[in-house]
């Protein structure tokens, strides 16, 4: 993004950092809806979240029991 025609907010969701920390929450449910199903342990999932919490923590005050925009809709 070019500094002079953003505004901070905006340039924020573009970073590099909160790109990974979408792709992270993204994953992290999915893998919630797989120990779901089954495919994985639940104990695995869970474990993903807990070893990651910084990771989810900035963004936008997103939590495991809060969910970002980007994974709301999902039917998991």
């Amino acid at each position: 993004m070019i500094p002079r025609y953003s505004r901070p907010e905006m340039a924020a969701i573009w970073e590099a950092q909160t790109r990974f920390r979408i792709w992270f929450e993204i994953e992290a449910h999915a893998c919630d809806a797989l120990a779901t199903i089954g495919v994985i342990p639940k104990e695995a999932a869970k474990a993903i979240w807990e070893k990651a919490g910084h990771v989810t923590s900035t963004w936008h005050g997103s939590t495991r029991s809060r969910r970002s925009p980007i994974t709301t809709s999902s039917p998991f």
